[in-house]
């Protein structure tokens, strides 16, 4: 036991709820259950914030949340695509909200435009006017105003006047299109395409298997676009940790005997953070009971020391950080083929976390694993993606689950552990965990 005086006294300590049938002291008020969520939720928190379902849009309204990073290109002629995506209610994560974000400006619009001008809700006239007020870039406008030419007007250009209706024109001019991407007549230039419309095309000369193909050219793009998008870190962590704390939310509902914090930082500042946060919990006398430590925690010397600074701030408050081991972990490669852990655990690589075990404080830290794949409704065509959570939300989630439903938070071990679960048909762990290897651990 670590002989450092605790920043609480322990004969105050609260163990929240009582198991089945434990007989509660008279007079004695057991006190709500505290559990402190540290992630990178895309924005940084000034303070925890507490978390309940009947507020949960507001919290996320007002968090600002920005979700940034650059998108690889699927294509060589594509540049990478820089993104600063604001996200304000869970909505904002879906495949439909991204259109806009990942499309370049008016692209979005364009398609619906042409779209309606193929259906046939808008006149020819209509279209032109506006895609002209839109905001696609010069080159890529003039490639759309080249399939709404009327067939045969680039052999034959209209007379124009220099009265008032070619000086309004003339304002909105912007030049000949790019030659590689017109029909092969001259083509007019738009204010000449306006004109033309106005003075009588009509939607049976537009080029509409162009305009056709154009529309599920850039819907194609838009897709891959979107699926890049999802599965690039920096989006998908972030979605994944959101949806957890949802599903967290959701659990508890309106139960007033646990109480779900959550607080916002990319890793570096977290660990400077953390000590003031829980010392902040410390002075209004409820110190979390459980902190979840969302960052990879991977098996090296250097993030061994910093895992280790954050047990050892836990340890003063008598708080339990559950944290997860990277998929990639040596310790998790090839769970189906093993027969125990401790041999792989006696391996040089893991020295590191032998010193870390030294270390008194370490009670307070458990390290979970594997990852858990979310059922992704949102995916975009053949292609969908895998929305990964770490390893500490089923962790978080089934003690909750075993608090509320069973009302034994200690119950978390393999034998006589409910089968059902909250995460039953929307989730399942990255790959299976042999029973014997689960009672292992669980025994150790």
């Amino acid at each position: 036991m670590n002989e450092e005086k605790s920043a609480i006294d322990s004969f105050s300590v609260s163990l929240g709820p009582s198991s089945k049938g434990a007989p509660i002291p008279r007079g004695k008020q057991l006190e709500a259950w505290n559990i402190l969520v540290c992630s990178d939720l895309g924005f940084s928190s000034e303070k925890p914030r507490r978390i309940s379902i009947a507020e949960w849009n507001e919290y996320m309204a007002s968090c600002t949340i920005v979700l940034s990073g650059t998108i690889e290109p699927n294509a060589s002629n594509e540049k990478p695509l820089y993104l600063e995506y604001a996200v304000s209610s869970m909505k904002d994560f879906s495949a439909e909200a991204m259109k806009t974000a990942i499309n370049p400006a008016g692209k979005a619009l364009t398609l619906e435009v042409l779209t309606q001008l193929l259906n046939g809700k808008i006149a020819v006239k209509e279209a032109i006017a506006a895609l002209e007020a839109g905001a696609l870039p010069d080159d890529e406008k003039r490639r759309v105003m080249a399939l709404l030419y009327p067939a045969g007007a680039g052999q034959k250009k209209p007379k124009t006047s220099s009265g008032p209706l070619s000086t309004v024109l003339s304002m909105v001019d912007i030049g000949a299109p790019a030659s590689e991407d017109l029909p092969s007549a001259s083509p007019l230039t738009a204010t000449e395409a306006l004109a033309v419309s106005l003075s009588g095309g009509n939607g049976d000369q537009i080029d509409k298997n162009g305009i056709a193909a154009y529309i599920e050219m850039e819907n194609k793009k838009m897709r891959e676009r979107s699926a890049a998008l999802q599965a690039t870190p920096f989006f998908s962590s972030r979605k994944a940790s959101w949806q957890c704390l949802y599903h967290c939310a959701k659990l508890l509902g309106r139960n007033k005997e646990v109480r779900l914090h959550a607080f916002s930082a990319p890793y570096d500042g977290m660990l400077e953070a953390l000590g003031g946060v829980l010392s902040g919990f410390a002075d209004a006398g409820a110190p979390p009971d459980l902190i979840l430590w969302d960052f990879d925690t991977a098996f090296t010397h250097a993030n061994l020391v910093q895992l280790a600074a954050v047990a050892e701030a836990a340890d003063r408050y008598k708080s339990m950080v559950i944290a997860p081991l990277p998929m990639d972990d040596p310790l998790l490669t090839g769970l189906k083929q093993k027969d125990t852990l401790i041999p792989i655990l006696q391996e040089t690589r893991f020295l590191p976390m032998k010193k870390l075990r030294e270390n008194a404080a370490s009670r307070c830290l458990c390290l979970c694993g594997p990852d858990m794949v979310l059922s992704e409704d949102g995916g975009v065509g053949p292609r969908k993606t895998s929305l990964i959570a770490r390893g500490c939300w089923p962790a978080l989630i089934r003690w909750i689950e075993l608090l509320i439903v069973g009302q034994d938070p200690f119950a978390v071990r393999e034998p006589g552990a409910p089968a059902e679960s909250s995460l039953d048909g929307v989730a399942q762990f990255c790959q299976a965990v042999p029973r014997h290897l689960r009672i292992e651990a669980s025994a150790a």
